[in-house]
């Protein structure tokens, strides 16, 4: 996997991404308490040609008091640029990882890969690729618990 900074994906080109930092989203989590999870090393790469994503993150760190919900990863496409904590977003799903069991306070998650097919496929058009952690609360909805902005728009043409 590699950086792009500008390319366009057609049918048979595979478009790849890694992240230039790492962030923590603070979240209100079921027992109420503040919940962190920090995301380090976030890599994904897409194949026109099998509709894979592939997602690599080095590291998913719990660094709050309280054990998380479920957890999944979800490659998103915005339209509006890089993700601000506690911003809305509008764009499309790209990819959505298996779950993931909660972590205990303290606790992180290494080398995760998760590689699935495609769920949507976006528009024509360049959009801002995101990764976000999201954390299934008690009221049955995943909320966004960690994300990682990759460096640099991508123009898709599928």
């Amino acid at each position: 996997m590699k950086n792009l900074e500008d390319a366009t994906v057609s049918s048979e080109e595979i478009k790849t991404g890694s992240n230039y930092n790492s962030f923590n989203r603070t979240k209100v989590c079921k027992s109420g308490s503040p919940s962190k999870l920090s995301v380090q090393g976030a890599e994904y790469s897409y194949s026109a040609k099998t509709d894979r994503v592939t997602i690599k993150v080095q590291n998913i760190s719990n660094t709050s008091d309280s054990m998380t919900g479920m957890l999944r990863l979800e490659l998103f496409l915005s339209k509006n640029g890089i993700y601000q904590p506690g911003a809305s977003v509008s764009g499309v799903t790209l990819a959505v990882s298996s779950e993931y069991e909660p972590l205990k306070k303290n606790y992180n998650y290494t080398n995760v890969t998760s590689a699935s097919l495609k769920k949507n496929t976006p528009k024509t058009g360049t959009y801002q690729p995101v990764l976000f952690v999201k954390e299934l609360n008690e009221d049955g909805n995943w909320y966004v618990a960690g994300f990682a902005n990759f460096p640099s728009p991508q123009k898709w043409n599928l």
